[in-house]
C-alpha cells in the first residue's frame, strides 16, 4: 500500500462515488509509482462492489486520465494511477 497513493485518490474531484471507491481500491494495492496488479474479483471484493460496476468504473477512470492500464493475455492487467498533486 502506498500512503501517497492513497492521499492522491482522497483528494481527486469530479468523480462519482464509486468511481472514487475503485481509485482508492487501487491505491491501496498501489506501489509508490503507482502501479499495482489486483484482479477485478478482489476489486470487487474490496470495493464490496460488483464485478462489472467495477469494470465500468476502471473504464470510466481511464477515460478521466486518471489511471491507465495494459492488459498481460492470461496474466491480467496492471494498472497505474495517474493521479497529479493539485
Amino acid at each position: 500500500m502506498s500512503i501517497m497513493q492513497m492521499v492522491l485518490a482522497w483528494k481527486v474531484r469530479d468523480v462519482s462515488g464509486t468511481d472514487k471507491l475503485v481509485l482508492l481500491a487501487l491505491a491501496d494495492w498501489a506501489n509508490d509509482e503507482g502501479l499495482c496488479w489486483p484482479s477485478l474479483d478482489t476489486l470487487a471484493e474490496k470495493s464490496s462492489l460488483n464485478r462489472r460496476t467495477v469494470m465500468n468504473a476502471i473504464g470510466r477512470l481511464e477515460n478521466a486520465g486518471l489511471i491507465r492500464r495494459e492488459i498481460l493475455t492470461g496474466k491480467g492487467t496492471k494498472y497505474w494511477i495517474t493521479v497529479k498533486d493539485n
